[in-house]
């Protein structure tokens, strides 16, 4: 990691939270979805015996203060059957923390869990507030992309490194691990496509489609398989749910669904072709030789060996322990 990189990522954090907390709500909430990208405890951090006091701030401090600013507890109040079965979920996995020999582990899994439904409280009632629209969605997408370019490119890309045990290129992303990053990009990806409030005026329908270009370049650098099929099938949903209403109707204007279509393709067919000149090594394109070529193996895309790895020896573990004696 370049020595500058964890100095600039924590003096980023502080402006952000300090940002978070004395701004205006709006700007809140924007600097928020910005300071979710930084991850000041450094690449590849994972103590079971520590927590990071950033993170935590990040994870509990800010996004309570968030629910105070805008009143979001008052949502606690209806109890709908979503936030009962997180709950639910999030007290099952608090119940089986107690016979993990990582106590410190399970707390913070804990809390993550708790962290999400906090944060979904404030962002539900910020936006039936009008205090969160697409144009922050938008502005926060941008400055990540600026901070995925900074640290990828001028930083020496540490957050970006692949594990030790696996042997693949390093990945596009900003000062989180690139699978969260490309979570985020595909969230944004969502809004763009079925959210339209806060969005008038032909200078930000440009501003539109100029972001959902960069969702779509911003995936195919960080080159996270499993979004990139969570993305084909946001495409197809979308494409779905944009002739559904004819649907219903029984009537299909065909014409309706040449121009987009022919635009959708035309930009995939470009897309793809500038990614696969500028970095041919992309994991993406590399799966796709493999099985275009008839040589897929499953050992041989790191991550993915990675996990069945963890989840055989869970598997094995499970079935090797007594329930009555660990008791």
């Amino acid at each position: 990691m370049s020595v500058a990189a964890p100095d600039i990522a924590r003096v980023l954090f502080w402006i952000l939270a300090v940002a978070v907390v004395f701004l205006p709500r709006r700007w809140a909430l924007l600097a928020y979805l910005v300071i979710i990208q930084v991850d000041v405890s450094g690449p590849g951090w994972a103590s079971p015996t520590a927590v990071g006091l950033e993170n935590g701030i990040k994870v509990v401090a800010l996004p309570l203060i968030l629910l105070v600013r805008t009143s979001s507890w008052e949502l606690l109040t209806y109890w709908t059957r979503p936030l009962k079965l997180w709950l639910l979920f999030t007290a099952y996995v608090a119940l089986a923390g107690l016979w993990s020999p990582y106590p410190i582990s399970a707390i913070k899994m804990v809390g993550y869990l708790l962290a999400y439904a906090v944060i979904f409280l404030v962002f539900a009632q910020a936006w039936r507030q009008r205090l969160l629209d697409m144009k922050q969605v938008i502005a926060a997408l941008w400055l990540s992309l600026l901070l995925a370019v900074i640290q990828s490119y001028l930083l020496g890309n540490a957050f970006g490194a692949p594990p030790k045990l696996i042997t693949e290129q390093a990945r596009f992303t900003t000062f989180a691990p690139p699978q969260s990053y490309a979570a985020f990009l595909l969230s944004c990806g969502v809004l763009l496509l079925f959210v339209r409030r806060g969005i008038s005026g032909s200078l930000w329908n440009i501003a539109l489609c100029l972001s959902g270009a960069a969702v779509a370049a911003g995936l195919l650098l960080v080159a996270s398989r499993y979004v990139t099929v969570g993305a084909l099938t946001l495409l197809v949903v979308a494409g779905f749910a944009r002739i559904q209403p004819q649907l219903r109707g029984r009537t299909i204007d065909r014409a309706m669904l040449v121009k987009p279509a022919l635009l959708s393709l035309t930009a995939l067919i470009l897309l793809f072709s500038s990614a696969a000149i500028v970095a041919p090594d992309n994991r993406i394109f590399a799966l796709r030789e493999m099985v275009a070529h008839g040589h897929f193996n499953p050992d041989a895309i790191g991550t993915f060996a990675w996990r069945l790895g963890v989840y055989r020896t869970a598997i094995d573990q499970i079935e090797a322990r007594n329930p009555v004696e660990d008791v």
